[in-house]
């Protein structure tokens, strides 16, 4: 996984635990429900001889895509997951910024 800010992006490897079915850590995805493009926060620590692993992953938007559930999300109520929250943010968002744009209003990040 690189965090790509700048000329030399920067290299995590990632933890063990998001390969197992359910991680040991606090993470909320997998690294199984990574795909490129996708907007995520992530959790490093760094270990001897200076590695830094990520062991927490969240997605926060897919582009063109859905967010997957959480890996916690199971037991909760619909409207409360993680992956209903996000994919909401998520189409409120673009179809906010096509309404903008048929106004005649441009949004740049």
């Amino acid at each position: 996984m690189s965090y790509d800010d700048g000329p030399n992006p920067k290299v995590f490897v990632l933890h063990p635990n998001l390969f197992m079915r359910v991680p040991a850590s606090h993470t909320n995805h997998r690294a199984a429900d990574l795909q490129m493009g996708d907007v995520v926060s992530i959790r490093v620590t760094r270990e001897p001889p200076d590695v830094e692993y990520c062991y927490e992953v969240s997605i926060y938007r897919r582009p063109g895509g859905l967010v997957p559930p959480s890996i916690w999300d199971e037991g909760v109520k619909w409207e409360w997951r993680w992956d209903t929250i996000q994919n909401a943010r998520q189409a409120a968002e673009e179809k906010a910024l096509v309404i903008l744009r048929h106004l005649g209003v441009w949004y740049f990040r």
